[in-house]
């Protein structure tokens, strides 16, 4: 059984990403930083950014798949789909773009398209005979 290991004890580090027209800054977590030779992967829940539910995204430390590690987090209720697949490209690289799980059912859709076509993020995962981006989520 995989134990995940939550960040107990160790305090985080609040760290700053830039939006893309340089107004407005936004604060993530990292508890740990990139290791070279380590495994990460990452995902993320979609909020519209209008104050409601928050959009997130989630680095795990994967090279021990028996103890998965959390290594940052952004969240945001706020920032909007495309300042979202911006700002988090820009995490995702400090983490050398690891592989990303995103749902595509909904707003995903447009996020994935503006992750890919606009920001050139490509390590998403896929699923279906079409090899489409993003995974459907049935809830």
């Amino acid at each position: 059984m995989t134990e995940f290991k939550t960040t107990g004890e160790i305090k985080g580090k609040i760290q700053q990403v830039t939006a893309e027209n340089e107004k407005r800054v936004y604060e993530f977590t990292m508890w740990h930083e990139f290791k070279p030779g380590h495994a990460y992967a990452a995902a993320v829940d979609i909020a519209e950014g209008t104050g409601g539910d928050s959009s997130v995204l989630y680095i795990f430390d994967i090279s021990n798949i028996k103890s998965l590690i959390m290594c940052a987090k952004f969240s945001s209720a706020t920032v909007s789909t495309v300042e979202f697949a911006y700002v988090i490209t820009k995490i995702l690289k400090l983490y050398n773009n690891p592989w990303l799980i995103c749902e595509s059912n909904g707003i995903g859709t447009g996020f994935l398209d503006t992750l890919r076509i606009t920001y050139n993020y490509e390590n998403i995962v896929r699923e279906g005979k079409d090899n489409k981006y993003g995974i459907t989520s049935h809830i």
